[in-house]
């Protein structure tokens, strides 16, 4: 129950929005050069024994094509973990957070918590925007964990208060 976490400290809600435009930027430009290298590859390879080369001559259109399948395996992993994560809001207590996120709310009492891990983002414009400035899991004992990113608002805050919590 939420009344038993004590006074509530701070609400801190995700930028759902964000998070599917990276998602949809993803999927398009993977949409965009998988076919186009194809097209290179299968170019190249038709041309590959008729002139003499000092290197391989696949190995651009190859390299394109796993880019361009990569873009599009992590637009869709960004897109199912964007659409998992609609309304997702962070809502910070004196002895707990809760956690709440397409119709789900988790409620996770500072005693439950086994670790709370932060990992170094990088600090750049494009890192800010897609929320890789900021990245810290919350590891629950005996549950799933919660991952808080750049894309929560004051996220560096959030993270620095649950980190006073474990000290």
């Amino acid at each position: 129950m939420v009344t038993d976490l004590g006074a509530l400290v701070g609400t801190y809600p995700t930028n759902y929005r964000r998070r599917m435009t990276g998602a949809v930027v993803l999927l398009l430009a993977g949409v965009v050069l998988t076919p186009l290298a194809t097209v290179l590859l299968v170019a190249t390879d038709e041309r590959a024994g008729k002139v003499a080369t000092t290197g391989d001559p696949l190995l651009l259109p190859i390299v394109l094509l796993a880019f361009g399948a990569g873009l599009l395996l992590m637009g869709v992993a960004i897109g199912v973990w964007a659409l998992r994560s609609r309304g997702e809001v962070f809502r910070l207590h004196e002895h707990g957070l809760v956690h709440d996120r397409t119709g789900t709310s988790r409620t996770i009492r500072w005693t439950d918590l086994d670790d709370v891990v932060v990992n170094q983002g990088r600090d750049n414009a494009l890192a800010r925007w897609a929320g890789g400035d900021v990245s810290c899991v919350l590891k629950v004992r005996g549950g799933a964990n919660a991952t808080i990113t750049g894309l929560t608002e004051n996220a560096g805050e959030l993270v620095a208060r649950v980190r006073r919590t474990q000290e």
